[in-house]
């Protein structure tokens, strides 16, 4: 069951780890892109600033040329010098971007033929001008030929644009497809992912409601573990002494009647009174067995619970003991008990039954019993009475028993639940004191558990715990 939980565990731990690397591939994987395209913005800038770069220098060449032809200026012949070194490195920054990314490398060349023909056209103008003056005619051919060099690096360098326009604008598509595949995908991933911690959730809360049911039942069995290790030590002492003491008074009784039949003339008087009390130890043995037999049928029984109503329950006990109540002329209260508490049926009524022959029992005299029985719900760790042992997190009917009776001091509310505990002599009272173990193990039987209360000579409280379920 174990390993079965752990390949489960496994199993979602290693398809969330799947899920969680692709998502972070995918996740790269748009970064790199997004990363791509704004790269070939940044180049399309680069060259569209070389291109005007070039072409603005190349028209100023031009012009300081001219200026140069017809003012022999020689700052204005510097400038004119200076722009052909702009040109030249303005073109390089151009070549090398384009050759990088393997783009327009044909026009490429054909920018640096044209270039290099106009400069050269250029700086035939300006030094056969300088030698000789040239004539109009000369002039104007030689004006329209480098105008119509101007207008093909225009043209190669619009090229050039374009050719980067597309890349970018197809980079762009590209991009633009790319990123709405990966929304797609981080949209599936992430479902799955949701999927995965609400099914992991799901079942974290089933585990986590399962080890703190088993929690409970441990903390349930370890309440009933103690109260066997107490009945175990009250077992102990019944077969050491109350089993023991009819025994050893029926051998003692048997003896003196041996002794005394020994005579010639036995007391016959003797003899009789000997067996009496030798009947009236075998009879109280006798009673300690049944009594350990029905404690022991309460321990051992396994009945199926059900619906239970306490009223009913507790008239119907009342109709057992009729006769009692009518000699006694007690009285008995009901406020506000449970219709529906899930419960033995038969174990309820001994409970009941126990308690109320024991109030009628230790009455006081000339006085009318008067028996109230109450109840209300409370939670476990509201409970603050150590000699209760209640889970925390559930809650209980708790069912008071309150008479008027003889009571008792609180100094014996432990030693009264105790098998074969009595706090009062034999002559005074009949029975063997188990009945009120028996309310105890019946309420334990029944997760629950019961408490007394008592001050002599004002009466006795029981309070009974029984799970609402």
């Amino acid at each position: 069951m174990v390993k079965k939980k752990l390949s489960y565990y496994n199993y979602f731990l290693v398809l969330a780890l799947v899920l969680i690397s692709g998502y972070y591939m995918t996740s790269l994987f748009f970064l790199n892109k997004t990363n791509y395209s704004g790269e070939q913005a940044d180049l399309y800038g680069e060259i569209t600033e070389n291109a005007d770069a070039i072409l603005k220098s190349s028209y100023r060449m031009e012009a300081y040329a001219y200026g140069y032809l017809l003012t022999h200026n020689q700052d204005t012949y510097q400038k004119y010098k200076s722009k052909i070194c702009s040109v030249k490195q303005q073109f390089i920054e151009l070549k090398d971007h384009c050759l990088e990314n393997e783009l327009a490398t044909e026009h490429v060349a054909k920018l640096h033929g044209l270039i290099n023909e106009r400069m050269e056209h250029i700086q035939h103008l300006v030094s056969h001008d300088s030698v000789r003056p040239m004539s109009n005619k000369e002039r104007i051919q030689m004006l329209e030929s480098g105008s119509l060099l101007m207008d093909e690096i225009n043209e190669v360098l619009y090229d050039i644009r374009t050719v980067s326009a597309e890349r970018k604008s197809i980079n762009k598509e590209r991009a633009t497809a790319s990123a709405e595949n990966t929304m797609t995908l981080l949209t599936i991933f992430g479902l799955f992912m949701l999927l995965i911690v609400y099914f992991s959730f799901i079942k974290m809360r089933q585990e986590i409601h399962k080890n703190e049911k088993n929690t409970e039942e441990i903390a349930q069995f370890n309440i009933e573990l103690k109260s066997m290790n107490e009945n175990l030590e009250s077992f102990a002492y019944v077969a050491s002494h109350d089993l023991n003491e009819p025994l050893r008074k029926i051998r003692t009784f048997g003896d003196l009647i041996g002794e005394e039949m020994r005579r010639d003339q036995p007391d016959q008087a003797m003899i009789k009174d000997h067996i009496t009390r030798m009947q009236s130890s075998a009879e109280r043995m006798q009673q300690l067995i049944t009594d350990l037999l029905a404690y022991s049928r309460i321990s051992r029984q396994n009945e199926t619970f059900e619906s239970v109503d306490i009223n009913q329950v507790i008239q119907e006990v009342m109709v057992d003991l009729k006769l009692r109540l009518e000699e006694t002329a007690a009285e008995v209260k009901l406020n506000d008990l449970p219709t529906s508490i899930r419960a033995n049926p038969s174990q309820m009524r001994q409970l009941f039954q126990n308690l109320l022959s024991n109030a009628l029992k230790f009455k006081k005299d000339n006085v009318a019993p008067v028996i109230t029985i109450s109840s209300d719900v409370v939670e476990g760790k509201l409970i603050q009475d150590p000699r209760v042992a209640l889970l925390p997190e559930k809650k209980y009917w708790r069912i008071t028993f309150s008479d008027n009776g003889i009571g008792f001091s609180n100094a014996y509310t432990e030693k009264i639940f105790m098998i074969f505990q009595r706090l009062h002599g034999r002559s005074e009272y009949e029975g063997t004191g188990i009945g009120l173990s028996i309310c105890k193990k019946i309420c334990e039987q029944h997760k629950g558990d019961i408490s007394a209360y008592g001050e002599e000579g004002e009466g006795a409280q029981f309070i009974i715990y029984i799970p609402k379920v």
